[in-house]
């Protein structure tokens, strides 16, 4: 954890998140108070930014204060563990808390990385059809089952294991099947664009086109997906250029010292 680590989340991340929401908001007339224009660069509207923010913070505060990797790994843990707690009994809608444990398993899994690797491929291959099913019987029964969960807590319960399910199950595929990873490292390069921009283009065609709903539907999705990879495109492209002439100018004050 560096300096330089930190200005590639900034790149990656951060700048990009606020470059497309000012798009949006200067688009839908949302921009009125210097409120507004806070509320985009602390991420206030969007829950998915606000979590990422949080435990980028407790990353660069865990990896600097601790070089154990044990320690790493229990510190994020109960950092995901409080923090979700927290934003329950905030009482935030249950997607601020409910996907937090993907993040410390993906957290986990990067720093056990040489372990997970030395586990036989026939292995993965059966714990990846093991949460495949366990994914499938939890959309199932979330679609189609009436009155599933008697209680509320019964209900966040059933869709945290989902949550393990689901990543599980990802993580398992990818470490089995090589021919996986160009799909894992195409959301992982524009997932931020699909997710920040899929809501205002979905709400324009609903609104502005007069097609039946799974036509709409269809339209919305292929305009999401093009206009995610042609922003996700351009601006990573100026992220880029500007990572290289960070790097220009830290190394020549590094040979100027």
């Amino acid at each position: 954890i560096d300096i330089r680590f930190i200005l590639r989340r900034l790149t990656g991340v951060y700048i990009p998140y606020v470059i497309i929401v000012f798009l949006i908001e200067i688009l839908s007339d949302g921009l009125h108070t210097w409120k507004d224009i806070i509320d985009i660069l602390d991420g206030h509207d969007f829950w998915y930014m606000t979590v990422l923010f949080l435990f980028y913070i407790a990353f660069i505060v865990l990896w600097l204060a601790f070089k154990n990797r044990h320690i790493r790994a229990v510190g994020i843990i109960l950092f995901t563990i409080v923090m979700s707690c927290k934003m329950y009994t905030m009482e935030q809608q249950d997607f601020w808390y409910l996907s937090n444990p993907a993040f410390a398993l993906g957290v986990l899994i990067a720093l056990y990385e040489p372990v997970i690797r030395k586990i036989p491929a026939v292995v993965n291959r059966i714990m990846a059809a093991v949460f495949a099913v366990i994914s499938g019987i939890a959309v199932y029964s979330g679609l189609f089952v009436e009155h599933i969960w008697k209680t509320p807590e019964a209900k966040i319960q059933s869709e945290m294991w989902a949550v393990f399910g689901f990543t599980l199950f990802v993580v398992f595929l990818g470490t089995s099947w090589k021919r996986y990873d160009p799909v894992l490292q195409f959301l992982g390069k524009y997932s931020l664009y699909i997710y920040i921009s899929h809501t205002f283009i979905f709400m324009w065609i609903i609104n502005h086109t007069a097609y039946e709903m799974p036509v709409r539907f269809a339209l919305a999705a292929v305009a999401v997906l093009a206009v995610s990879i042609g922003l996700g495109t351009l601006i990573n492209l100026g992220m880029s250029r500007l990572n290289q002439l960070v790097d220009k100018r830290r190394k020549n004050d590094s040979v100027d010292k």
